[in-house]
């Protein structure tokens, strides 16, 4: 127990506080592209554009970690659970395609639905005077 409080350990005891940390940080980044964009084209905002940016800028990595899981995962290890890694593979080689969608982490989870409407509140925040 007593290894828990090492140094080595504090990683993973402060995830959440790291984790925090990542969302307030891409937040602000997001907010400050945002309004440069807008300051840029005198209030103008391309919504459609926005969307199609930022999922051509996901699925292009999220491409890859399927692509991987998929096919080479299988061949990186062996052990008693690796079994349930052989059958995600195998769901993924089958599926692959409902995962470019996005459409599980838009209707049931809210992290990914607020990214949907940050843009629309800053854009209504930036006339409101």
């Amino acid at each position: 127990m007593q290894d828990a409080y090492g140094w080595g350990m504090q990683t993973i005891v402060n995830a959440s506080v790291s984790v925090d940390t990542f969302f307030l940080l891409s937040g602000l980044l997001a907010s400050y592209l945002l309004l440069r964009e807008l300051d840029r084209n005198k209030g103008k905002f391309n919504v459609g554009l926005y969307y199609l940016h930022r999922y051509l800028r996901l699925t292009v990595v999220y491409a890859f970690i399927l692509g991987f899981i998929a096919t080479l995962i299988v061949y990186v290890g062996i052990g008693p659970n690796w079994y349930s890694v052989n059958l995600y593979s195998n769901a993924c080689r089958i599926a692959w395609w409902r995962q470019f969608l996005y459409s599980k982490y838009k209707i049931k989870n809210f992290k990914m639905r607020k990214h949907f409407l940050i843009p629309i509140l800053i854009h209504a925040m930036k006339f409101w005077q």
